[in-house]
């Protein structure tokens, strides 16, 4: 283990006394099991671990020194796998190219719709009480400490309305949720109904990304509740255009690959931006030759859609998993 870091002290939220669980060899490679009461349970290398605490905090960093991912966010990531009941995530020294690809609510409004999702979860009758600990759940808030956790609880009392606060006990505070939270998480699982479970596939048609497809997208689909639709296995009378817009309005959710930079896919992915239809990218882990010389397709993104989080894929195997964690990560998945 390289004596670099305690035993006691998880690797991702950095606190002491946090691992309940672990180190433990995971049987199939040289990678340690960990549970931590904070981050929940991840799997980390033995290269990870042997960087201690200090080379994961320089990973967070680029290489100017500017913080891109606190180890809160980082925290929170992991534990939001957890909290959702989903395979440990495995961390290796590439991690921050994970954290990169995943969705990191970052606005005080994606954060507050991000932690209304986890109360939800939790929210199984009416009635109810459900409770947190400042000091071990701050990460489901994506907060850098218990007072900024306590802070959006309170926000959620008294400006939302979602919470009526209840008593304290052993460091758990109870929460009975509101009528109108209620009606929220009804009027939303409604509009996911709304939306449709037909999912449209925007992408090149070609063979290089044809398993893309068949392996990746399509059973990932499936696996959260969608039907997958791709025009080019439509069968229609109407002109194609016509009968792309038509699947789209239809739809509620898009899949963009940008593997091969089809203009096509462009004008579908914003066509549906512009219905209010949520967007998921994705592109291959590939390079391709230009005028300049090889680079990876990432890097030929147009500007106008650079903000947005790519799944960068490498297979795909790679790409069906990464898919369903963003699916259900964002709060889209049917069932």
């Amino acid at each position: 283990m390289g004596g670099e870091f305690k035993i006691t002290e998880c690797m991702i939220c950095q606190r002491p006394d946090s691992i309940t669980d672990g180190p433990r060899p995971t049987g199939d490679s040289d990678a340690f099991w960990f549970t931590c009461r904070r981050c929940g349970t991840y799997q980390a290398t033995g290269t990870l671990t042997t960087m201690g605490v200090n080379g994961i905090n320089r990973r967070l960093q680029d290489e100017h020194g500017n913080i891109l991912f606190t180890p809160a966010q980082f925290a929170g990531w992991v534990r939001g796998i957890s909290d959702r009941g989903e395979d440990p995530p495995l961390l290796g020294s590439n991690f921050i190219i994970q954290l990169q690809q995943a969705f990191i609510p970052r606005k005080l409004d994606d954060r507050i719709s991000h932690f209304i999702d986890v109360i939800a979860r939790r929210s199984t009758t009416m009635g109810e009480l459900i409770k947190f600990n400042p000091s071990i759940d701050y990460p489901l808030a994506f907060a850098e400490n218990e007072r900024e956790f306590i802070f959006l609880m309170n926000m959620l009392v008294s400006e939302y309305g979602y919470l009526t606060l209840g008593s304290q006990e052993a460091g758990y505070t109870n929460y009975l949720v509101t009528s109108k939270a209620w009606r929220y998480f009804e009027q939303l699982r409604s509009e996911k109904k709304m939306r449709g479970t037909q999912a449209f596939v925007a992408m090149w048609f070609n063979d290089i990304v044809s398993p893309a497809f068949t392996a990746g997208i399509k059973p990932a689909l499936e696996e959260v509740g969608y039907t997958p639709i791709r025009i080019d296995m439509v069968e229609h009378n109407e002109k194609i255009d016509d009968e792309i817009i038509a699947q789209i309005r239809q739809s509620g959710l898009l899949i963009a690959d940008m593997t091969g930079q089809r203009g096509g896919v462009y004008f579908e992915a914003g066509f549906a931006k512009g219905l209010n239809i949520p967007v998921i990218w994705t592109i291959q882990d590939r390079e391709v030759e230009t005028e300049d010389g090889s680079k990876h397709e990432i890097e030929l993104i147009h500007f106008d859609t650079r903000q947005y989080n790519f799944i960068v894929w490498k297979d795909a195997e790679d790409l069906r998993q990464r898919l369903i964690n963003r699916i259900q990560a964002t709060n889209l998945a049917i069932q």
